[in-house]
């Protein structure tokens, strides 16, 4: 088994179980988000609102999500996630937990609209990069390891882990690794 704590404020990351589990099984969620399969249609849950006003009532398995939580919650994987080889970004939205050691995010500039990170979760300041911005700019740098990022992508592509190397893919997939 393995977990990941959601400290008590802001958090991205992806939820890596085999098995779809109800929101409501954390108690300490307020408020989570997440995007439909085409990553364009935002669907949200509020722990305050009557269920039929939310239109995200459950985690699926290896998707991305963005929760507020009200204390740090400890969540257990069964079949967690394997980004030993790679992280798929898709074109529109991708939220996902970054595992490799830190990288610039400049590598990934072409393919990237708006990538977005939390600078503390604990006094919730959020940081962006914006490729079309000057560096000075842009507050988001590097992605660090096991921090949790929003991306908007231009189209998609590959983030690789430390251990391979590039190679084309059937699909045509841009593939970025570097440090």
């Amino acid at each position: 088994m393995k977990f990941i704590t959601l400290r008590g404020a802001y958090n991205y990351f992806t939820y890596s179980n085999s098995v779809v589990t109800a929101i409501s099984c954390y108690p300490s969620i307020d408020v989570a988000w997440g995007y439909n399969e085409s990553r364009t249609i935002p669907y949200g849950y509020q722990k305050i609102a009557i269920p039929q006003i939310n239109t995200l009532n459950f985690f699926y398995p290896n998707s991305g999500y963005f929760a507020r939580v009200s204390e740090d919650t400890i969540i257990e994987f069964n079949n967690p996630l394997d980004y030993s080889e790679s992280i798929p970004v898709f074109n529109n939205y991708n939220i996902f937990t970054y595992p490799y050691e830190e990288r610039s995010l400049t590598l990934y500039s072409d393919f990237i609209k708006i990538a977005t990170g939390t600078l503390n979760p604990n006094n919730n300041i959020a940081i962006s990069y914006i490729p079309t911005l000057p560096s000075s700019l842009n507050r988001l740098q590097f992605l660090s390891s096991l921090s949790g990022y929003f991306m908007q992508a231009k189209t998609p592509f590959v983030i690789l882990g430390p251990t391979q190397t590039p190679t084309p893919t059937p699909t045509n997939t841009p593939i970025v690794t570097g440090k």
